[in-house]
Order: structure tokens, then C-alpha cells, then sequence
């Protein structure tokens, strides 16, 4: 496989943040068909839950979440990559050369990224663009985008792209503070939840704000969160909103590795992988310039909580 403007994109940046930026930007497009395929098909979504109170309680439990899911997709990445016994060889090298002289209360530092990427520059452009290659083209040879049931295997990878991702990409709000209004009364922020997710009934608050409701059968608090309740989500996942959703990833680890991206260098890596894959002279999944500037900075929020922790899981 030939991805010439890919390469050259690739070459204009360190190679294991032009690796990984490669990667995730590459990952919009199965990601997208695995989520609405979560999300649209019946079977899927019933196999994908916990018991009720496990379910309910990584409501309450986001730090243990985004430190299961950050092992579990960081472990995931490196499988996928094929990496050889050289390359783990390097970066294990590179990674305590970096922490030897460091006392271990300064080890999970964001800015060790920046050294990290640094040293590995010697590790060489050609091998982390060859296992890129080898990750597109195995994918693209293949029918089937993912296994659901290895996607949705540990309860908290499924409670991320059951309930989190989707609260996000639908009401353009993260999961937490709307669980928070939901629990003090807010009725718009229980009808979110509900409508989202029913398992949510299982909140032993939720459920009280329930109870309390049904005391008046015909009030409009009862009729909208049993509206919420009887109503199947369908949520709309475009892969246009998916790729916008990954590029905010990409830049946000561009600042962490003070290999900061301005946005048109992150739409020039969009563009270089449709014109390889597709044929297109662009990526026209993407808003316009100002709009996507905007975007971008909107999907740096939703991945900043999970920055430290996957640096962290990195280099321990």
C-alpha cells in the first residue's frame, strides 16, 4: 500500500507523535461504525452491561474508569501495533533514561513526554511508518471492523462507549456534571441520563428521585422521566463528529509533547489519509477552518482527564 501524502506528512514531525497522530487519526472510521453499531443494534447494547450496581456505580467512579480504560486501549494500541522486540527495546530504553535521576513523586509529569519523544527521534522514521502501514493495511483487508464482544468485554471500556462517549457527542457535555445535576433534582439532567442510559435507575438517588415523582402520576416530573424511560436512545454518531472527536486528541497530545499542531497541519494529516485511502482531494468530514479551530479546542476538554493517566500508564 502506497500512502505517499501520509509519508510526507509524517516525516515533518518526530516520529512517535507523527506514529500515534497517524494512528488516531486513522481510528475515526472504525471507531465510528463500532459505536453506532453499539448503539443501533439491539443485541449489542444487551450484551454490554454489568450487573446493575457495578453498571451504577462507575457513575460515581471516574478515576478508577479512565485508569482501566487507559490500560486497557494503551495495551490494546501496542498489540495492534505489532511492535518487535527492537522497538519495545528502545522505548524502554528511552523511557528510563528518562526516569533514572527523577525521584519517583516527579515521575508522571506531563512535560516527560516531551523528552520522551525527543530521544526516541533517533529510533528511526522509517520503522514506526512501516508498523503504521501494516496496522491500515491489515485493517483495511478486513470485512469486519472489530469483534463487539472484545470491545465490550471489561465493563468499563463498555460503560465509556455505552453512556460517556455518547452523553458527549449528543448533548456536547461531559458525563460527570450532568450525573452531578441529576442526583441534586435537576429533572433535564435526569431525563438526559434516563434517556441515555435506563441503567441509571440503579443509582440508589436517581432511583429516590423516581419514587418521589410517581407519588404524583400526572405531574410533568413523572411523565418526563417515564418518557425518558420508555423512549429507546438512537443516537446519532457521525463519522464526521467521530474525526473531529480524534483530532482534538491528536492536538491535545501535540501540547503535551511541545509538538503542538496549528490546525491546518491536523486538517493536512485528515486530507493526506483521504487522498491515500480514498482517492480524495481532502477530507471534506471536517468543518471549515474557523468552525474546526473551534472544535478542536471543545474535544481538547473531553480528553484532558485522561491526559495524566495515560501518561502515567506509559511510563510506569
Amino acid at each position: 500500500m502506497k500512502m505517499t501524502r501520509t509519508e510526507q506528512w509524517f516525516d515533518k514531525h518526530p516520529p512517535l507523535f507523527a506514529y500515534v497522530a497517524c494512528l488516531i487519526a486513522y481510528s475515526a472510521k472504525p471507531v465510528a461504525a463500532i459505536l453506532s453499531l453499539i448503539h443501533n443494534d439491539p443485541s449489542v447494547r444487551s450484551a454490554v452491561k454489568a450487573s446493575p450496581e457495578t453498571w451504577a456505580m462507575l457513575y460515581r467512579q471516574h478515576r478508577r474508569l479512565r485508569g482501566v480504560l487507559t490500560q486497557s486501549l494503551c495495551t490494546y494500541a501496542v498489540n495492534q501495533g505489532n511492535f518487535g522486540f527492537a522497538e519495545k527495546l528502545i522505548f524502554r530504553y528511552a523511557v528510563h533514561e528518562i526516569l533514572k535521576d527523577r525521584p519517583p513523586s516527579k515521575r508522571k509529569s506531563p512535560h516527560l513526554l516531551r523528552r520522551l519523544l525527543l530521544d526516541l527521534i533517533r529510533s528511526g522514521k522509517g520503522i514506526l511508518f512501516h508498523h503504521f502501514v501494516k496496522v491500515v493495511e491489515a485493517q483495511e483487508a478486513s470485512d469486519v471492523v472489530v469483534d463487539s464482544t472484545d470491545v465490550v468485554q471489561m465493563e468499563e471500556v463498555a460503560f465509556f462507549l455505552a453512556v460517556l462517549l455518547p452523553c458527549w457527542f449528543e448533548y456536547d457535555e461531559a458525563l460527570l456534571p450532568l450525573f452531578r445535576r441529576a442526583r441534586r433534582g435537576d429533572i433535564t439532567a435526569i431525563e438526559k441520563i434516563l434517556w441515555l442510559d435506563k441503567d441509571a435507575v440503579h443509582d440508589a438517588v436517581i432511583a429516590r428521585h423516581l419514587r418521589e415523582a410517581s407519588a404524583h402520576p400526572d405531574g410533568p416530573r413523572n411523565l418526563r422521566m417515564v418518557g425518558a424511560l420508555e423512549t429507546r436512545p438512537k443516537v446519532e454518531i457521525s463519522r464526521a463528529r467521530v474525526k473531529v472527536w480524534t483530532a482534538g486528541l491528536v492536538a491535545l497530545i501535540g501540547d503535551l509533547s511541545d509538538c503542538s499542531l496549528p490546525q491546518p497541519a491536523i486538517r493536512e494529516l485528515y486530507d493526506a489519509l483521504a487522498y491515500d485511502l480514498d482517492g480524495s482531494a481532502a477530507d471534506h468530514d471536517l468543518p471549515e477552518d474557523d468552525a474546526f479551530r473551534v472544535a478542536l479546542n471543545r474535544e481538547k476538554d473531553f480528553w484532558k482527564p485522561f491526559a495524566r493517566q495515560t501518561i502515567a500508564y506509559l511510563l510506569s
